[in-house]
């Protein structure tokens, strides 16, 4: 699975395509074009902008005015000279963060827990090419989320009232990661799974790498809206497999986290 696009939105890392596998965002390019976006979020450039349009104005005017022509041609190269600065400075600095937002279940949602087993086989993980019910390789920090990669295959949940089919768009849950370092952490695009994502290695992201793995037979807890649908690898004979399916939108997707262990009394 080739890699090395990302959503500007919720900083997905996935294939080439036009729309946000998970979000349904249309902000998907290759990383290297989002370089500057993805280093000011507030998006201020005004600075430059505001040199490039007086020397717009000077030039249209040395038109009527010839004497102004030897001050435009000053101010055109006194914004090239900055753009050049800033453009080196834009390449040293890291890339910023973005606020994480828990994804939220439709109302009417149900939960289901149990064990987790894939529904057809478990998914690759294109970080480190390991297999597993569910993943999410992400880097994060107490400002928010710089980079996350999810692998997610439809799965199985042996719940107490029956199994429950999961599948379409899921998103795991945030994790609840306890920060103990000292400073604030830096993990570059050289990092080997990020590099196998397609991160350039230039890339400095100002936080952890935190990677949330479910594997074949794990508790999870599960959050989506419940229905009956046909499933062809769930069919038998006298059966035309229609189980209780959870199917996540980008809008309304399945909530995916880890189950807590049970109370020891």
């Amino acid at each position: 699975m080739r890699h090395g696009h990302c959503c500007l939105g919720c900083r997905l890392v996935q294939p080439p395509t036009r729309d946000c596998v998970e979000c349904g965002a249309g902000m998907v390019a290759p990383m290297a074009g989002l370089r500057e976006l993805m280093s000011y979020p507030d998006m201020k450039l005004g600075g430059e902008r505001d040199m490039w349009m007086i020397t717009a104005l000077l030039a249209g005017g040395s038109i009527v005015i010839p004497f102004l022509m030897p001050v435009s041609l000053v101010t055109l190269g006194a914004a090239g000279v900055q753009a050049v600065r800033r453009r080196r400075v834009r390449a040293e600095q890291p890339i910023a963060a973005i606020v994480e937002r828990r994804p939220q279940p439709a109302p009417a949602a149900s939960v289901a827990i149990g064990p987790a087993h894939p529904l057809h086989a478990p998914v690759r993980r294109p970080w480190d090419g390991g297999t597993s019910v569910a993943a999410e390789l992400g880097v994060r920090w107490v400002g928010g989320l710089f980079l996350r990669a999810s692998a997610v295959a439809p799965f199985v949940v042996a719940a107490p009232g029956g199994d429950v089919v999961v599948t379409g768009v899921i998103r795991l849950a945030p994790p609840l990661v306890k920060y103990r370092v000292l400073g604030t952490p830096e993990v570059t695009g050289a990092e080997p799974r990020l590099a196998a994502l397609g991160v350039p290695a230039s890339w400095r992201l100002g936080g952890v790498l935190h990677v949330e793995d479910v594997a074949v037979g794990q508790v999870v807890r599960v959050t989506g809206v419940i229905a009956d649908e046909p499933v062809a690898a769930r069919a038998g004979y006298r059966d035309g497999g229609v189980p209780r399916v959870m199917r996540g939108t980008p809008a309304v997707p399945v909530v995916l986290e880890p189950a807590p262990p049970p109370e020891t009394p």
